[in-house]
């Protein structure tokens, strides 16, 4: 996280030191090698992004799989008598196991 928002504070900086340094004072060594860093940066970016939306999609789908199990040991650990007595509602128990 820290590392893809650094990434991304750096291209406005970047922006402002090819700008003034390098085409209002002409010097395209400075241009080109902020051009260069801010591809870099921008490449970063990407990267740290890409991990920390997968970290959560991994986190997110291990935690519902988790309830779910919960859930899934928790019904089969009722007795018969609670779905004899629950009958009407039984599509409702089966509908919040699967969904």
């Amino acid at each position: 996280m820290f590392f893809a928002m650094s990434a991304f504070i750096a291209g406005p900086y970047l922006i402002k030191v090819a700008l003034d340094s390098g085409i209002a004072a002409g010097n395209l060594d400075v241009l080109q090698q902020a051009v260069a860093l801010y591809l870099l940066a921008s490449i970063a970016f990407w990267i740290g992004t890409f991990f920390r939306v997968r970290t959560m999609a991994v986190t997110g789908q291990s935690i519902i799989y988790d309830l779910r199990r919960e859930l899934f040991d928790h019904i089969q650990n009722l007795s018969l008598g609670f779905f004899s007595r629950y009958a009407p509602r039984h599509s409702e128990i089966r509908s919040k196991s699967f969904d």
